[in-house]
């Protein structure tokens, strides 16, 4: 019995672990006190409005599985760049399995926007994109962020840092808009995920 329990763990880590690195993302209904709504964001020290840096038209994913296509929808539209999800899953070469890092910043190309992935990145090369204005777009483990424990892997984009807190989009939510959770938990669920990042430098050159 006890060999048919450690086989079971096992593969289980296989399924949860970071080997391959695409996404398809989904949360679990349960979301956990590190995650914190629009609404609830925006009331925070003394009723404050907080905004955003950072301007990024957001979109709900269509599907289970493309919240890839969905935040580079956003980053496209943040470029004066409107498409429609369909449009962006065909270039991505997304499949019901997900989306890679690479497979987006691909994409990027085909719609004339410059973009390179990061792998292993640093929170300060996010910063250093942030304090340029420039969102980005990282893949995450769901599971820290929702309290879960049996996250997958997910995309998000990243706007804005204020006080000891990640702001971001986040397709897979019901009105994810400016969203946001503890530097802490963000790391934690990057990390599970090798730190891919994928940075945009602007529209290319037209000849």
């Amino acid at each position: 019995m006890k060999k048919y329990i450690i086989t079971a763990i096992l593969l289980l880590t296989l399924l949860t672990c970071t080997t391959g690195e695409k996404s398809w993302g989904f949360y679990s209904e349960k979301l956990a006190d590190n995650i914190v709504s629009n609404a609830e964001f925006n009331t925070t020290q003394n009723n404050t409005l907080r905004t955003c840096s950072i301007d990024v038209p957001y979109f709900e994913q269509e599907k289970y599985y493309t919240c890839g296509p969905a935040c580079l929808r956003m980053i496209l539209a943040s470029n004066g760049i409107i498409r429609s999800e369909a449009e962006i899953i065909t270039a991505c070469n997304t499949t019901k399995k997900g989306t890679t890092s690479t497979q987006i910043s691909a994409a990027a190309y085909q719609f004339n926007l410059q973009a390179s992935t990061i792998n292993n990145a640093n929170i300060s090369d996010i910063e250093q994109e942030i304090e340029a204005e420039n969102p980005v777009i990282v893949q995450i483990d769901t599971g820290y962020l929702d309290g879960s424990n049996n996250g997958t892997g997910h995309f998000i984009v990243i706007l804005d840092f204020q006080d000891d807190r990640i702001v971001y989009h986040d397709p897979n939510v019901p009105d994810g808009k400016i969203m946001s959770c503890t530097t802490e938990s963000f790391i934690m669920s990057w990390n599970a995920r090798n730190c891919w990042m994928i940075k945009f430098d602007g529209l290319e050159d037209q000849y």
